[in-house]
C-alpha cells in the first residue's frame, strides 16, 4: 500500500543544513493501522508531510496505492493526493461554515454538483456521528466534535489512505479513546489503510497494528505493537514502553533495595509474562520444585493487541543455589526474568 524507500529530507538553514530524515525505509500494509512514534523533533511531521508530497523528500521515494508519488507535480499531484486524506492536531476547520460546508468543501474544489455533495456528505455526518450538528459552526462544538468533522472532511474524497497528524494530541483522555475508537470502526468498515503520528504510547497500544520508532530522524525499531512492547530493542523504544506499561516500584521497596547481596537477605526479581506463557503456572512450580518462596511485591497484567503481557516483581526467599535454579528454570521455560537487587529478609532480621 505504501512503500517508502532511502527517504531523506534535508532543510537548508543558511550554513547549518538540517537532516531531518535520514534514510527511512517503511512498508505499510493495505488496510493496516500503522504507528509512527517519536519524540519532539524526532521527524515524525516531516514525514507524514512528505507521503502526501506537502514536503519534497530531498532523496528516496514513495510509493501509495502502487503509484510512485514522489516524482510527481501539478495535476498529477493533485489527482494522487485525492486518495490521501489527512486529519490535523488543530482541526483546521473554516470558521465561517458549518458542519455540513466543511465537510463539503473538499467536493466544492473538485466540481461536484449540490445534489452530489448532499448525497456523500449526510452518510459522513452519521458515519461521525455529527448528523444532529450538521449546522452548527465550529465555535459551537467540542475539540472531540471538531476532530468528528476533519475525519469526515479528509473522507470526503473517499481516500485509500488517511495520515493522522497528532490527532489526538490536543484532546482530554475520555475524547482521545472516542476519536481512537471512531477511527478503528472505520479502519474495519472502509478497509482504510490509517497511518498515525503521535508521540503519545497509550495512542499505538489502544489503536496500532505495527509502529515504527523514529528517533533523530531514523527508524531505530518497527514491529508489531505486541513485539515492541513486549521486547524493545532500542532504548527510546524502552522509555516509550516503561512509560506505559512498567509500574514504578514501590517507595518502600526502593528504599530497602541494595545493589549488592546482603548476609541475610534475600534477591528481588521482575519475571515477565508474554503471550502464551502468562497462563503458566511458574510461581507454583518454583515453590514445590525447589522449596523457594516468591513474596509477590507487585504485579499486573496488560492486554496488548488481544494477547496477555504479565509483569510481577517478587522476592525469592531461599538458599542462594536454589534462587539460581530457579532463576534458571524460568529462563528455560520462555519467560524474561532480570534481578533488581537485594532486600534484608525481614523475617530473620527481627529474629
Amino acid at each position: 500500500m505504501i512503500e517508502i524507500e532511502g527517504l531523506q529530507k534535508t532543510f537548508s538553514a543558511g550554513d547549518n543544513p538540517t537532516a531531518a530524515l535520514k534514510d527511512v525505509s517503511l512498508s505499510i500494509k493495505q488496510g493496516e493501522i500503522f504507528g509512527i512514534i517519536g519524540r519532539s523533533g524526532a521527524g515524525k511531521s516531516t514525514l507524514v508531510r512528505c507521503i502526501n508530497l506537502l514536503e519534497r523528500p530531498s532523496a528516496g521515494r514513495i510509493s501509495v496505492n502502487g503509484r510512485e508519488i514522489s516524482s510527481l507535480s501539478g495535476a498529477a499531484l493533485r489527482e494522487a493526493r485525492r486518495e490521501i486524506g489527512m486529519i490535523f492536531q488543530h482541526f483546521n476547520l473554516l470558521s465561517s461554515r458549518t458542519v455540513f460546508d466543511n465537510v463539503a468543501f473538499p467536493l466544492e474544489l473538485a466540481g461536484r454538483s449540490k445534489a452530489e455533495i448532499a448525497r456523500e456528505v449526510t452518510p459522513l455526518l452519521d458515519l461521525v456521528g455529527l448528523t444532529d450538528k450538521r449546522d452548527r459552526y465550529p465555535s459551537e462544538l467540542s475539540g472531540g466534535q471538531k476532530q468528528r468533522v476533519g475525519i469526515a472532511r479528509a473522507l470526503a474524497s473517499k481516500p485509500a489512505v488517511l495520515l493522522c497528524d497528532e490527532a489526538t494530541s490536543a484532546l482530554d483522555p475520555e475524547t482521545t479513546k472516542s476519536i481512537l475508537a471512531l477511527l478503528r470502526d472505520i479502519n474495519r468498515k472502509l478497509g482504510l489503510t490509517i497511518v498515525l503520528i503521535t508521540h503519545e504510547m497509550p495512542v499505538i497500544k489502544e489503536i496500532c497494528d505495527r509502529v515504527a520508532v523514529l528517533d533523530q530522524g531514523s527508524v531505530v525499531e518497527q514491529g508489531t505493537v505486541f513485539e515492541i512492547f513486549t521486547a524493545p530493542q532500542a532504548e527510546i523504544t524502552r522509555r516509550f514502553v516503561s512509560d506505559v506499561i512498567d509500574r514504578p516500584l514501590p517507595s518502600m521497596l526502593i528504599e530497602r533495595l541494595q545493589a549488592t547481596p546482603l548476609t541475610q537477605g534475600n534477591v528481588v526479581l521482575r519475571i515477565v509474562f508474554t503471550g502464551p506463557t502468562a497462563n503458566s503456572p511458574i510461581i507454583s512450580e518454583v515453590v514445590q520444585r525447589y522449596g523457594v518462596l516468591l513474596n509477590i511485591l507487585q504485579g499486573n497484567v496488560e492486554y496488548i493487541q488481544g494477547a496477555p503481557y504479565g509483569n510481577i516483581v517478587v522476592e525469592a526467599v531461599g538458599q542462594p543455589q536454589a534462587v539460581q535454579e530457579v532463576i534458571d528454570h524460568i529462563r528455560d521455560n520462555n519467560l524474561r526474568v532480570e534481578v533488581l537487587g537485594h532486600v534484608a529478609d525481614a523475617h530473620r532480621a527481627v529474629a
